[in-house]
């Protein structure tokens, strides 16, 4: 009975603390001088230091799960922001891209314009030679040479712009194809 009794309250307490996980252990045999006292108060030291251990995991634990919604909130704000940089860099590409077509079509176009005015003007002097009575064969046939010309030039660059817009088109198919 000296020896059980002792050894049972201890392990009553041992469960009770087990069970109840962040329960610090009392003394279960205070006063009785003795080995099983040395033992209870052992194991009561043993126990307050596994309830501040568990306490530090605890607290490290929410020390974690704060870092960790930090960081995600980083990483959630680097991915909004390399989605708008990329955004951005689309449109500075799509800007140099359309500036790039309007250039290389514009040109053609300019000289179709120019082609046409030349045209107008020639016409315009030919109409006056001829109220004028001063349109000779020779001069006939050099106005004809010149709108022979500007036509020449009006055909070459409206089909080099033709040309341009059907690559575009054929480029733009093939990115779409690859999107």
């Amino acid at each position: 009975r000296l020896v059980l009794k002792p050894i049972q309250k201890i392990n009553k307490a041992l469960l009770e603390a087990i069970v109840s996980k962040d329960k610090i252990l009392q003394n279960p045999v205070e006063g009785l001088r003795d080995e099983f006292e040395e033992v209870a108060l052992s194991v009561v030291a043993l126990s307050a230091r596994l309830s501040g251990d568990v306490q530090l995991i605890l607290e490290s634990r929410e020390q974690l799960q704060i870092e960790k919604e930090k960081t995600e909130s980083a990483l959630n704000d680097l991915k909004i922001t390399q989605e708008a940089l990329l955004h951005s860099e689309k449109q500075a590409s799509l800007g140099s891209l359309v500036s790039g077509v309007a250039h290389e079509v514009n040109t053609p176009l300019g000289i179709i314009i120019t082609s046409v005015t030349c045209m107008s003007d020639v016409v315009i002097k030919i109409e006056q030679d001829l109220e004028d009575n001063k349109l000779s064969r020779q001069l006939l046939q050099e106005r004809m040479a010149q709108l022979h010309e500007a036509v020449d030039l009006i055909t070459h660059n409206a089909d080099r712009a033709s040309l341009l817009i059907t690559n575009f088109k054929l480029l733009a198919k093939e990115q779409t194809s690859e999107s």
